[in-house]
């Protein structure tokens, strides 16, 4: 029987979270810096690779959750299935979203906010925000998201065809846009296929499959972690062009195997990494203008060693701060009143599935 709630992925989820903003901090941190201080220099070496792992995590974890989220129905024909699914995720992702433009947009990028045009297409995230620029990450969620409502229409009852459907459609384009049948467009880019291999995961979980668990986790993990130690040494700067099989397929088989591991097994987690799941996406949003705001009050105080150290000190525990406030005060109030508008499932003999949509 499958569990209602799928913990190893929560805690994956703070985990990813906490890698883009270390990736993000070592960054800033060499500006600050004035210089490349020895340790600074070692970390930045695997700045690229540290914020693709914490991304590419969050890919698959959104692939795995949208096919299991959608395994029952929650309404009783096909478009108030739709609707009841783009609503829920309208509403996860942007309301939060634009509250950290709006702040993101007054403090640091006054000139985005007179141009009209461009503040419409950042804000339904059609375009990447210049006042966030970690959107970027969500104009593909909110892609994949319009390609499974699609499927949805096709087949709202019908789980596995929907989701090899979804899959195939992914890998379909994907492929043309590489060799030039249709036009570029986001739909089409490589990272798409980290929600394939979720979706697959999604699927296997689904049906209870969970043969060689722990034979994938050591082999997703010992991927990550070759890939994080090697890519920036084989092919320094071009870690985007490899992610998907670097990060994306060993992050699937890690995800398949803790979460086979759990349906079999307790695993004990620190409620730490499960908080820091939680708050995630407030994390994640966040810590961007956090840390541009704390660079901007540092500033003035110069360049050096000692404002490197005060940047290390202060940015790591206002983020946490922030984050955990946000999801407390902001995301939470928003589930419960989605909760509220959108109502419960349908009535099922089934068991629920998960609950971290």
């Amino acid at each position: 029987m499958i569990k209602s709630e799928v913990r190893t992925i929560q805690a994956l989820r703070g985990v990813a979270a906490w890698f883009v903003v270390i990736g993000h901090f070592i960054g800033i941190t060499a500006i600050i810096s004035g210089k490349l201080e020895p340790w600074v220099s070692m970390a930045r070496y695997s700045q690229e690779t540290i914020e693709s792992f914490g991304v590419d995590i969050f890919f698959v974890i959104s692939g795995f959750i949208m096919v299991v989220a959608t395994s029952r129905p929650r309404r009783n024909n096909r478009l108030a299935e739709v609707c009841d699914f783009l609503a829920r995720r309208f509403f996860r992702i942007f309301p939060l979203f634009w509250v950290v433009l709006l702040i993101a947009i007054v403090w640091g990028e006054p000139s985005v906010s007179v141009d009209g045009y461009n503040v419409i297409l950042t804000a339904i995230l059609y375009d990447t925000a210049k006042a966030v620029p970690i959107s970027w990450t969500l104009i593909f969620e909110v892609r994949f998201y319009l390609m499974m409502a699609i499927a949805v229409i096709v087949l709202p009852k019908d789980t596995g065809n929907r989701t090899m459907l979804i899959c195939f459609s992914i890998v379909a384009v994907v492929f043309a846009q590489k060799y030039g049948a249709i036009p570029y467009s986001r739909f089409g880019t490589n990272v798409m296929l980290e929600f394939v291999f979720g979706a697959i995961v999604g699927l296997l979980h689904l049906n209870e499959i969970r043969s060689s668990s722990r034979l994938a986790m050591v082999l997703g993990a010992g991927g990550i972690l070759a890939t994080a130690v090697f890519l920036p040494l084989v092919a320094p700067g071009q870690v985007a062009a490899y992610r998907i099989f670097g990060y994306g397929m060993p992050a699937a088989l890690l995800i398949y195997g803790l979460v086979a591991t759990e349906e079999s097994m307790t695993i004990k987690l620190p409620r730490f990494l499960l908080n820091a799941g939680d708050a995630s996406y407030s994390i994640y949003l966040w810590h961007w203008v956090v840390m541009t705001i704390l660079v901007d009050c540092i500033d003035h105080l110069g360049t050096g060693h000692e404002q490197t150290i005060l940047f290390l000190l202060v940015s790591f525990p206002i983020v946490a701060i922030v984050g955990k406030m946000s999801f407390i005060f902001i995301e939470m109030p928003i589930a419960a009143a989605t909760h509220s508008l959108l109502g419960k499932r349908l009535p099922s003999s089934e068991p629920q599935r998960i609950t971290l949509a």
